[in-house]
């Protein structure tokens, strides 16, 4: 009986932290598709920046616990960046039922771009697409 007990409670406890390290579904499809829903650019529409940050929290939290995916989709589109890259979070947007979140890596010393900007398009609670840009200094 014991022996079922414990072996219960090892099944329970397996399951349990299965679901803890459950990856969401843009994750495994950006690793499954080869980077598909991945576009060069920015987004392309006119958006409006919100001023209330609360809606971005829901989002967020799941993209930065991925932050690593950042720099391997930077690293796929542009293999010659070997730097080590740091997103930050910087804004979220607006554009009709469209959720913009934009996270931005500087490259302190390099002469010619500021850095990358990934934008993650979220709809209906699902990231949808995801645009990817080098951002270079201003007047250059």
């Amino acid at each position: 009986m014991y022996k079922c007990l414990f072996r219960l409670s090892i099944l329970s406890l397996f399951l349990w932290l299965s679901c803890l390290s459950k990856v969401p579904q843009w994750v495994e499809k950006i690793n499954r598709d080869n980077y598909s829903m991945v576009k060069l650019g920015s987004y392309p529409y006119t958006t409006r920046q919100l001023q209330n940050d609360t809606i971005a929290q829901n989002f967020r939290y799941p993209i930065e616990e991925h932050r690593q995916l950042m720099s391997q989709i930077t690293r796929y589109f542009f293999p010659e960046e070997q730097r080590e890259l740091n997103y930050e979070y910087r804004y979220t947007a607006v554009y009709e039922n469209n959720i913009i979140l934009r996270y931005f890596s500087m490259l302190p010393r390099d002469e010619h771009i500021a850095g990358y900007s990934i934008q993650f398009v979220i709809d209906n609670d699902v990231i949808k697409q995801i645009y990817l840009c080098k951002i270079p200094f201003e007047g250059r």
